[in-house]
């Protein structure tokens, strides 16, 4: 399958430097934030991890390949 990924999403990584550090720095900078330990933000708001990011499986595979580089 030939598919050009970039075409698929181009929002995710067309950001300037400024909006590609916001989450950043509103995470880090937020008194709305202060506290918050462990989840995901995207574009300013806490948001819902992919299901891939909570595989236990997926994880150790990744970590398996990864170790073998």
């Amino acid at each position: 399958m030939d598919v050009d990924i970039w075409c698929l999403i181009p929002g995710k990584f067309l950001k300037s430097l400024a909006q590609g550090a916001s989450t950043t720095c509103y995470v880090a900078l937020s008194p709305k934030t202060e506290g918050v330990s462990g989840s995901y933000f995207a574009d300013c708001n806490e948001s819902r991890c992919s299901s891939l990011a909570n595989d236990e499986s997926e994880a150790l595979q990744l970590w398996n390949q990864t170790r073998a580089l």
